[in-house]
């Protein structure tokens, strides 16, 4: 929010800021003073700030994280419910098209029927909305080297590449494996 109305936005590095952390009388004014010192005088350790065409992958991704676990928790309702009701599903795959047609065709009271109902309706909402989002990070990363680079490592597919640019971006600014590694936190 403060980008387009600051020259510069620099985030200390709190490991490394020990003027703070050292000093004797600590309240946010002093703080803020300190920092501001530091930043004058080009002494403030900082930490990368992502671009906003890397923010904007952010926001999409986890986005899209959340779409999956909203899905993941409407088929374990709908699981719960069967499993409550003591129901062995009968078909491999109970959301493929198959189980849909297997779970309409269950008979259960009506109850049951509108809890299964809405869940799979709004598991299909979810869907929809999941494949809206993957249509429009697939006409961003497609544009991207990086990203595209990224999709041939083996078992890396366009959600896993998008994810990973998003949360490393830039890697070239990392020394070695190591580093990007260690700022994963693996």
């Amino acid at each position: 929010l403060i980008f387009p109305r600051v020259a510069k936005v620099a985030i200390a590095n709190p490991l490394k800021v020990k003027a703070i952390a050292e000093g004797k009388i600590k309240t946010d004014k002093i703080d803020a003073e300190v920092l501001a010192q530091l930043l004058r005088c080009d002494f403030l350790p900082t930490v990368w700030i992502p671009d906003s065409g890397t923010r904007h992958l952010r926001e999409l991704c986890a986005q899209r994280a959340a779409l999956v676990a909203d899905q993941t928790r409407m088929k374990n309702r709908i699981q719960s419910l069967l499993a409550q009701r003591l129901i062995t599903v009968a078909v491999p795959g109970l959301f493929n098209g198959r189980g849909k047609h297997w779970l309409a065709q269950l008979e259960l009271d009506s109850q049951d029927r509108t809890l299964i109902d809405g869940h799979l309706r709004i598991l299909d909402q979810l869907r929809v909305q999941e494949l809206v989002l993957e249509k429009l990070l697939v006409e961003l990363s497609y544009g991207n080297d990086q990203i595209r680079l990224l999709m041939t490592l083996p078992g890396v597919g366009p959600a896993g590449a998008q994810a990973l640019y998003a949360a490393l971006g830039d890697w070239r600014r990392f020394k070695d494996g190591a580093h990007a590694a260690s700022y994963l936190g693996l």
